[in-house]
């Protein structure tokens, strides 16, 4: 994704849509700057909008993507890609679940087991069980950031967002 092209083409339809920034700003619930900066490229509208700024600028989240309106042939090209890496994001997030299992494992292994036999005196008792407190904790954030997404995925995929 090419961020000015696709700023680029905010602002084109924005404005064939005879949209001032603070209106389209309105609409959507965000500021005039950040229309602002994703028309300069310096950001990205949040995934959530996505579909909102393309039904208020007439445009296909392919297009939004692309940075430009795309033929019914490109279309079909994009949509298939588009279904691909969602696909591999998928099993990207199984793998990543995989990981943080290992990782809350490990983390207990280190605090319970390690902090009693290796750490002799109360410095490396302490390192150690924080050391092992951090790893699981970890692991259990990446977990719980991992769920959220796959549900996001499972939820846009029922209701035919992909």
């Amino acid at each position: 994704m090419d961020q000015i092209q696709i700023g680029r083409f905010i602002a084109s339809c924005r404005k064939e849509k005879n949209l001032t920034q603070e209106q389209l700003a309105e609409k959507l619930g965000v500021t005039s700057k950040s229309i602002s900066r994703w028309e300069n490229g310096r950001n990205m509208p949040d995934l959530s909008l996505f579909h909102p700024l393309c039904d208020e600028l007439d445009i296909t989240i392919n297009d939004l993507i692309q940075g430009k309106k795309l033929s019914v042939e490109e279309q079909k090209k994009y949509s298939d890609q588009n279904a691909f890496s969602v696909l591999m994001t998928k099993k990207e997030l199984e793998n990543m679940q995989l990981l943080t299992e290992i990782l809350i494992v490990a983390g207990i292994v280190i605090t319970m087991t390690l902090t009693k036999v290796l750490a002799v005196t109360a410095l490396q008792k302490i390192v150690t069980l924080g050391l092992g407190t951090f790893i699981w904790g970890f692991g259990i954030f990446l977990r719980v950031k991992l769920r959220k997404a796959h549900e996001r995925l499972k939820t846009e995929e029922e209701t035919g967002l992909f």
